[in-house]
Formats: structure tokens, sequence, C-alpha cells
């Protein structure tokens, strides 16, 4: 893994912030969790790509505020991230690293001012949940930085963010012991059978490409890719559609299957890039675009089939 060094201390003597954005992600809320330890009184909220490359919290970005696990914004004033496509093309205060996290990036990078040692076991599981590289057992019988991370939702922000404010206090352990926390976890481990049901009868696949429709999902616990590519181990490539909150557009999301038998190094983020060259992003194993109208299905099995064969 690449090696960062870390510079808390220097970033500390000569830098101000005033404003903490994360991702709404799992990965962004452990970043929000080391964040805090570093900055105690600063504000965290929490965003998304998509409202970066809208321009939609632009109000909030300023030159002493701190973005972690977004895209990157010109007039932000530090910036830290993993994404191959978030990586800046001009100088910034901060830093980006090819690594499995952004929060393996945060961790890194502020070690030597705070006390992350309740964050050791978390990170290397974070690196393989983000990296899509779990095992099929490990999401079967998830640990409990597992089960945290497939509770978090986007569209629930004020959760995340007292999971944030917990997991700078307390250890893991606690956490998931947390009344509000073990409610969550309790149920969706009750739900995910119907979740895989669903998965099951709204997949089509088109020549060994599976095509998933979540437009009609109606649960409010997240469905996340794990539960598609363990229901299609035999899949190299899973895609995904989902409602956008736009109206006439979708969210296309696109995963190579690391439950698959069968290891592919297909790079799906340079198929994003074709299917929709301003709203792609994401990584080479795990990313996603938006689109206006139907999705053109063949045009997208041929790119990922004709991938899967150079």
């Amino acid at each position: 893994m690449t090696e960062i060094k870390p510079q808390g201390k220097s970033f500390l003597e000569k830098y101000e912030v005033e404003r903490i954005i994360v991702d709404s992600d799992f990965d962004g809320v452990i970043c929000g969790a080391l964040l805090r330890k570093v900055f105690p009184k600063v504000e965290i909220i929490q965003s998304k790509a998509s409202e970066i490359q809208e321009g939609a919290i632009d109000h909030l970005i300023t030159k002493k505020t701190l973005m972690a696990d977004l895209r990157y914004s010109p007039s932000c004033g530090y910036f830290f991230d993993h994404h191959e496509s978030n990586r800046p093309e001009t100088d910034f205060i901060g830093e980006w690293m090819p690594v499995d996290s952004a929060a393996q990036v945060i961790y890194s990078y502020f070690r030597d001012v705070a006390d992350f040692s309740d964050f050791d076991p978390i990170i290397a599981e974070i690196n393989k949940f983000d990296s899509g590289n779990i095992s099929l057992e490990d999401f079967l019988h998830p640990n409990d930085t597992y089960k945290l991370a497939l509770i978090i939702s986007r569209d629930q922000k004020y959760f995340n963010l007292l999971l944030i404010e917990l997991l700078s206090r307390v250890s893991l352990e606690k956490v998931c012991d947390h009344p509000f926390v073990k409610e969550k976890i309790d149920k969706y481990l009750t739900l995910r059978g119907e979740m895989s049901e669903f998965v099951r009868k709204n997949s089509e696949i088109i020549n060994d490409v599976v095509f998933v429709n979540l437009r009609n999902y109606q649960l409010r616990e997240k469905m996340t890719s794990y539960v598609y590519t363990a229901e299609h181990i035999n899949s190299k490539v899973i895609v995904v559609e989902k409602p956008h909150e736009r109206e006439g557009w979708s969210k296309i999301r696109l995963y190579r299957n690391n439950f698959c038998a069968v290891k592919n190094v297909i790079n799906l983020l340079e198929i994003a890039k074709k299917m929709s060259p301003k709203t792609a992003g994401g990584h080479k194993g795990a990313c996603g675009f938006n689109i206006e109208g139907e999705l053109d299905k063949i045009k997208l099995e041929d790119f990922i089939r004709h991938s899967l064969k150079s």
C-alpha cells in the first residue's frame, strides 16, 4: 500500500479549518469521525458527489473548508481523497493518494496529532469494504465494522452524524451496543432476505451482464452492492439502475463482482466515462454515472463485453 507521511502537526500549525464536509457513505462517516478527533469543535456536514458537481452546496465551501471523500471543489481550502476520478489537476493543500479508502488517507495524514488507536481495526476493514474486497463470508456473517457499513444510508444524514460523534468518542463495540444503532442493525439483518428476494425478481441478464432495477424498491433500509453481487456470484459485472432526485433521470452504478470465482480486472470507470463523461465518477471496480432518459442497456453491455475480452 502507498505510504502516506503524517503531516497533521504541520497542517494545524499553518491552517485554520472552519467547516468539514464529508461524503455521506460509510467511508465518509469514518473520515468524519477521524476528523472530529482532530478538530473537536468544527462543524461537520455531509454531502455527496452529485451535490458538488451541481453546485448545490457551493455557498458552504470556502478557503477554510476541509473536504474529504468527495469530488474536488476548487473553492475549498483543503482536500483529502482517494478516488481515481477525484484527483485534482491543480495544486492543492491536503492529500490525494490511490489507497483503498479516504479514511486511510485521513488516518495516515493526521495520526501524529490524534489518538486513532480505536480505529486501528476499523481502517483495515473499511479498506476491504470500500474497495469491494470483502469475502462472501464477511458479507453473510458481518463483524461489527461491516454491520455499520451495511446500515449506513445517504438519505439518513442525522443518523450518520450520530455515528460520527459516537465513533469519535467510544469503541466500536460500544457504538454497536447503542440502542438506536443496535435497532438498525437488527432490522437490517432481519430484512436482508427480502432485499435478496427483490434483487432476484428485478434482475435481467444480457449476455452474462446482470442488470438490476431498483426503481420500485420500497424498503427504507439501503441495499449495498454486496446484496447484488452475492445474488449473482457467477457474473463478473453487475449494473444497477436507481431512481434519481431529478425527474426523468437515473443513477447507474457499475460493480465488478469480487465474489465471482473468475477474477477480472475490467476498468468500469472507463466505461462509465464513455456513457456519461460529465457525470462519471468512482473507482475502476465500482463507479457510476447519471443519465437522462432510458438506459441504453445494449450499448452498455457491449462496452462491458468488449472490455472483458480485452
